[in-house]
């Protein structure tokens, strides 16, 4: 996003049922960082990282997915295809989602790469375009999945928290994915 937030938050909660708590923070006209923050504020974490999924373009969305998602063959294929968004890659995304039983928090991020653009299905049959919001989905439940099995359930909530920074680090233009070899 480059440090453009979404005019109003309810331009991005029209993309996918918001849950009416969350819905209950905006009055109306909030821009998306402060629904955001309000979000966070209220503990709100889960609606918080489905707003915010949704809020970014998707290649922020998926790195940010990349970036909570931990290690691992999977993850690593999320982030050669945010580098390097090529249909080769989108395609490698969902195969070490597959080797990885769709079980991790990388193999999620990985899912949301190759439903991010193209086709689904395979080379060479009529296109089958993803459905609207099925990627964004996917990166809100890498973002949950890591918060809870990444350490000990008790401190979900603080990686919630860390998350979210992270989230909006990306959504401001301050962590972006690096450049592949040979360009800058």
């Amino acid at each position: 996003m480059g440090g453009r937030w979404p005019q109003t938050a309810a331009e991005v909660y029209a993309k996918y049922p918001i849950h009416p708590a969350a819905a209950a923070l905006d009055r109306g006209a909030t821009d998306g960082q402060t629904f955001l923050a309000a979000l966070v504020a209220a503990g709100q974490y889960r609606d918080a990282v489905t707003f915010l999924a949704n809020a970014l373009p998707i290649r922020e969305s998926l790195w940010w997915a990349c970036e909570c998602a931990g290690d691992g063959p999977a993850t690593e294929a999320c982030r050669q295809y945010v580098c390097e968004p090529t249909d080769a890659n989108r395609r490698a995304a969902w195969a070490a989602a597959e080797a990885a039983d769709f079980d991790t928090p990388g193999a999620t991020a990985a899912v949301a790469a190759f439903l991010s653009a193209g086709s689904l299905s395979e080379p060479g049959l009529p296109a089958v375009p993803p459905p609207d919001g099925v990627a964004a989905t996917a990166v809100a439940n890498t973002i949950i999945l890591a918060a809870a099995v990444n350490g000990p359930p008790t401190l979900a909530d603080e990686r919630y928290r860390e998350y979210l920074i992270v989230g909006t680090a990306v959504a401001d233009g301050a962590r972006r994915w690096p450049a592949p070899p040979g360009q800058k």
